[in-house]
């Protein structure tokens, strides 16, 4: 998906409408109550959720942020703690996506900057961690939307930037 790629926003109930006006708003286009009127890719909203659809693809499933995916590596091989260490408090997540690595480092207690620069992208990020941690208990959670090269140098000092790139170089 790229950065500038229209997104139509559609409320799945009446209830949501609000919600999915306030996300229409973020992203410069309108709201619908009516599923079938939207084409290309589609933010749909409802109360317990927000799912990233393509309407030109009506057979495959939306994606959605699964907060409680998690990583199960055997003790002592875990290589992301061991390369963050254990000294490690906090954490510019600065690829956020759709926060697979950003909800691991909330459960291990971390505070995380999560930068997203796709703007659609960072509104799910930003649900899915309001859901999922209401309270913040175990590690704090900021959601950021931007180019992580001009953020950083506006976010206060951390302990690790991490960099998990989509699609790293085959050679």
């Amino acid at each position: 998906m790229s950065k500038k790629e229209k997104v139509s926003v559609v409320a799945l109930d009446a209830q949501s409408l609000p919600r999915a006006k306030a996300f229409a708003l973020r992203l410069k286009t309108t709201a619908s109550g009516d599923p079938d009127a939207v084409s290309g890719l589609v933010l749909e909203v409802s109360q317990d959720r927000l799912a990233l659809r393509d309407a030109a693809q009506p057979r495959t499933r939306a994606l959605t942020i699964d907060t409680a995916k998690r990583r199960y590596a055997p003790a002592g091989k875990d290589l992301l703690a061991r390369a963050l260490g254990r000294q490690c408090e906090s954490i510019i997540d600065a690829t956020a996506g759709f926060g697979s690595d950003t909800f691991d480092f909330v459960r291990r207690g971390k505070t995380v900057f999560a930068i997203e620069r796709v703007e659609v992208a960072a509104i799910m990020l930003e649900a899915a961690a309001s859901a999922c941690c209401p309270g913040r208990e175990r590690g704090a959670l900021r959601v950021v939307c931007g180019d992580a090269i001009e953020k950083i140098g506006s976010l206060k000092t951390v302990d690790v930037i991490f960099l998990d790139p989509m699609f790293p170089d085959r050679t």
